[in-house]
């Protein structure tokens, strides 16, 4: 089997010297499934370990993962931590051209990743907690965290010139975007209406164009 690879020599050099990839995670989507969609966009072959609590939880306790949480991702066996980073690198990697060349548009996707985050885990910090206080917290999350957090996000994703977020090509952060857009919007999630992303139109339409995207429709086809 023969992958025609376009870019520098050097380039061709490491793809051709691609490092053995796990990705470790439970059999949802959650916080793996940006790197999922990156790496599989990417043309980066990789093993995707799905693992039960009950496997994670026994692995946890012998000291498996590094920083004791998932996803991780073990490149030749060395584990890399944080989803984030996990991204970042997926995307770095494959040849897709999801993470920015330019340092000023890297920056921007950095922004995103990282807002994004930090919304998530307010979110996130919701579902330990009596019925009660989540009722509050999510009340709170949906009249003053997602504005707080989104609507500057918004601003910036209108900007594009694009339907997507940063730039005028798909990148990591519309992954981002469309996992966030299909977890929040699900009516799961109690006190959080599924149209929450109706007041963040430009965030709302980079979503969709990931969706769109053929690789995607195929990737969920499956």
């Amino acid at each position: 089997y023969q992958r025609r690879v376009h870019g520098t020599l050097s380039e061709c050099l490491f793809f051709f010297a691609m490092p053995a990839l796990k990705l470790i995670y439970f059999p949802l989507p959650g916080r793996a499934e940006a790197t999922r969609l990156a790496l599989t966009l990417g043309g980066v072959p990789f093993e995707d370990h799905r693992i039960s609590m009950e496997e994670f939880g026994k692995q946890k306790s012998e000291g498996k993962f590094l920083m004791g949480s998932l996803p991780v991702l073990e490149i030749d066996g060395e584990q890399l931590a944080q989803s984030n980073a996990m991204l970042i690198y997926a995307a770095r990697i494959g040849n897709a051209g999801l993470y920015p060349a330019d340092p000023f548009q890297a920056a921007k996707v950095d922004m995103f990743l990282a807002t994004i985050e930090e919304l998530s885990a307010k979110l996130s910090a919701s579902m330990r907690v009596s019925a009660e206080l989540k009722k509050e917290m999510r009340e709170k999350f949906v009249t003053e965290d997602a504005p707080r957090y989104m609507k500057p996000l918004d601003d910036v994703a209108a900007k594009s010139g694009s339907a997507f977020a940063v730039g005028t090509s798909l990148s990591v952060v519309d992954l981002v975007l469309l996992c966030h857009y299909k977890w929040l919007s699900s009516g799961v999630l109690d006190h959080v209406p599924s149209t929450i992303y109706d007041s963040f139109p430009a965030l709302k339409a980079a979503a969709n164009a990931a969706a769109a995207d053929s690789r995607i429709v195929q990737y969920y086809a499956k």
